[in-house]
């Protein structure tokens, strides 16, 4: 029976120790050129690797971008392609809005990858103030020049009408 229990247990030892060496599953992904800034509406070209145990360029059938918002909402996906280079791959992501996003790749047949967080910019060009900042500002200025516009049209029809009633009167 002690040597049924010791077979046993040497047994189970075996299995706990061989089974990291069964599941040799995971990988790596990390990006050569993400940006450090994204601005929404801007799509962006990135490269990345994935390394099977972190050292070995890995084809992977189907590979993902995904990010979502932090706040709710919807979820964006963006299919990785191969760049022809075993393990390397290319894709095109552009968020659509500003705010905070978590993103990750998924690996094929490995678990995904979790990349943190990452904070989209609202877009601002070559004007330096975002558009809520320019509504609240037009706003203001445009009633002011409505109100001006209309002064001077009502003064020139005043001037058309003294200067009509002047030619229309008779003079004796």
């Amino acid at each position: 029976m002690r040597r049924a229990i010791s077979i046993l247990s040497l047994a189970i030892l075996l299995l706990a120790m061989a089974n990291p060496v069964w599941a040799g599953g995971w990988a790596v992904s990390s990006f050569e050129d993400a940006p450090t800034e994204f601005v929404a509406g801007e799509t962006y070209e990135m490269h990345y690797s994935i390394l099977q145990h972190g050292m070995n360029p890995i084809d992977i059938d189907a590979t993902t971008v995904v990010l979502t918002p932090t706040g709710g909402g919807d979820t964006l996906t963006f299919e990785g392609r191969s760049t022809g280079e075993t393990g390397r791959y290319a894709v095109e992501v552009a968020v659509p809005a500003e705010g905070s996003w978590t993103w990750q790749v998924t690996q094929g047949i490995f678990e995904p990858q979790a990349l943190g967080t990452m904070r989209i910019v609202e877009p601002t060009g070559w004007f330096p103030w975002s558009a809520s900042q320019v509504m609240q500002g037009i706003l203001p200025v445009a009633t002011v020049a409505a109100l001006i516009l209309l002064l001077l049209q009502i003064a020139d029809l005043r001037r058309q009408r003294s200067l009509h009633d002047a030619t229309a009167s008779p003079t004796g």
